[in-house]
């Protein structure tokens, strides 16, 4: 795969129904925009990332958070404002 030294990425508003599985193979990726789109579960395949620091969701439809977020050590930002239906108690996973 090439952009290996990708950091950042910017999918922002662009009608995205399901994440690539290549997005876990950036191992520089440090931020992700995912913002405005139509996901309606969380992507996945960046739950294999050892560097991601910020990620945003804002304004799609994904309703719960996987108990393995918490593999994402490096994790700093996560912008999950705006979502439709996401439960209260998700909160827990960051405890």
């Amino acid at each position: 795969m090439q952009f290996q030294s990708l950091a950042m990425l910017n999918l922002y508003d662009n009608k995205i129904n399901v994440l690539p599985k290549e997005i876990g193979r950036l191992s520089s990726l440090l931020e992700l925009d995912l913002g405005i789109n139509r996901l309606k579960s969380f992507p996945e395949p960046i739950l294999r990332s050892t560097t991601l620091q910020k990620l945003i969701l804002s304004t799609n439809q994904i309703s719960a958070l996987p108990d393995v977020i918490g593999n994402l050590k490096s994790l700093r930002e996560l912008d999950l404002s705006f979502f439709f239906r996401f439960p209260i108690d998700q909160i827990n996973y960051f405890n």
